[in-house]
């Protein structure tokens, strides 16, 4: 890398042996993957004309990296097949940013943050079904009540099981809710379970 190119965007893979990253150039954006313990060089994954990727997880399979971008073609999230040519397969668009991207450790549902509409200032987790093979999500999506931390898209996490998620809400909370799968998606009400500093 090149003193001029900023690195962001670090995910881990599921077995922890791998970082995945993205390296911003004058022109182009590019996701590398390389060894978490070094000494292998690192591996060019896919490259992007122009700007505006976000790199927010790594399917737990190990075979998608997801990423947002926000472009010209609006706010798009993709799941790229970790595949010697890969073609990144669309799995969700809006009219809002997707923020802080997550799937569930099963790779059957994905929770994000958003908001309802361009107008709205207030942020929301939603949670809904995802095939990522197939490039969708479920036509509708479950959204957690209260609300999340505005603009941070950031501490999306699902429990291993993939019964609970957890999330930053406003005045640093950070809060559990209950998630059941089946036989049709339902979310309980958020707790706080403690709350962070300043």
């Amino acid at each position: 890398n090149q003193p001029e190119d900023l690195v962001t965007g670090l995910v881990w893979s599921p077995d922890g042996r791998q970082l995945a990253y993205i390296v911003r150039k004058v022109d182009r954006e590019l996701i590398y993957r390389v060894a978490a313990g070094g000494g292998a060089a690192e591996e060019l994954v896919f490259r992007l004309p122009g700007f505006g990727l976000t790199l927010t997880d790594w399917s737990p399979d190990g075979r998608y990296l997801i990423y947002y971008s926000q472009q010209l073609a609006g706010n798009r999230l993709f799941a790229l097949p970790l595949t010697p040519e890969p073609k990144p397969l669309e799995i969700m668009g809006a009219d809002v940013p997707i923020l802080g991207a997550r799937i569930s450790p099963d790779g059957r549902l994905l929770a994000y943050q958003s908001s309802e509409s361009p107008e709205s200032n207030s942020q929301q987790i939603f949670v809904r079904s995802v095939d990522l093979a197939a490039g969708s999500t479920g036509a509708t999506a479950t959204k957690v009540s209260g609300d999340a931390s505005f603009g941070i898209g950031l501490g999306i996490w699902w429990r291993q099981d993939g019964r609970e998620l957890y999330y930053l809400a406003p005045k640093h909370a950070v809060m559990a809710v209950d998630v059941n799968p089946a036989p049709a998606l339902a979310v309980g009400t958020p707790r706080t379970l403690f709350t962070v500093p300043d």
